[in-house]
């Protein structure tokens, strides 16, 4: 069966509705994650060709980013002169003067928002969003590896508004950002966040719980790598005894 997906102007003129009855019927211009979730939740059930074929937590996210998108752009280009958004702006021009107070590190994270660079501005974030995109569709030997690091780098500040204050659910940073859930990624993602060695920490900590883990019961049943190596580690040497631990906890 075709999958029937709805053309640019069409999601345009569904994204221009909603925002003029939100805007409109309650005189509101700022939506939590929370409210963007309801609103993409209730037109996938009306509108089932709003999910263009794909899964309904992808379908959900893609959702909930097109309308955060479209009431960002609508404020800029558009309702800068409402009331509401002119404070909103103001406030924020005041928190980022040198004079406001100093936002604390919260939970000991380093560059917990830092700030975009003076050559970015949204269109060149957008370019580099799409250009990763299209890398993580390629084999990790084919990608060009290090234009990636630059620009994961380069986009660091808009995960983390997006992380801290739009509170975007997971499968939604999946879909934008897809190289930040590789392994390697999420170390180095880590440890631009933080001055500990996350690799590190993540190692000690696992040989602090590692046995604790073992005794807790498995949520499905174990696989015969895992049996084998709970075998291993009870004839196991003290030495060895220690690095098989943590491969069953893992």
């Amino acid at each position: 069966m075709r999958t029937i997906r709805l053309n640019q102007k069409e999601r345009s003129e569904v994204l221009d509705c909603v925002y003029d009855d939100i805007t409109g019927q309650y005189h509101t211009y700022y939506l939590s994650a929370f409210q963007y979730d309801m609103i993409a939740d209730g037109l996938l059930r009306n509108f089932p060709k709003l999910r263009e074929g794909l899964h309904i937590d992808g379908a959900k996210a893609l959702l909930h980013k097109r309308l955060r998108d479209k009431f960002k752009n609508t404020r800029k280009r558009t309702d800068s002169h409402v009331p509401c958004v002119k404070n909103k702006k103001k406030k924020m021009e005041n928190s980022d003067s040198p004079s406001a107070t100093p936002s604390k590190n919260f939970w000991g994270v380093k560059n917990f928002a830092p700030s975009r660079r003076e050559a970015d501005d949204d269109q060149t974030i957008k370019s580099y969003v799409e250009f990763m995109q299209q890398q993580a569709k390629l084999d990790k030997g084919r990608r060009k590896q290090e234009q990636v690091l630059e620009r994961m780098q380069w986009t660091l500040p808009e995960r983390r508004a997006a992380i801290t204050q739009d509170f975007v659910p997971i499968a939604e940073l999946m879909v934008t950002y897809p190289i930040l859930f590789d392994e390697d990624e999420i170390i180095r993602e880590m440890n631009s966040l933080t001055e500990a060695d996350t690799e590190v920490k993540f190692n000690q900590n696992l040989e602090i719980y590692s046995k604790k883990i073992l005794q807790m019961k498995p949520v499905k049943k174990e696989g015969n790598d895992v049996q084998e190596l709970r075998k291993r580690v009870a004839a196991a040497e003290d030495a060895e005894k220690i690095y098989l631990t943590k491969s069953v906890a893992l």
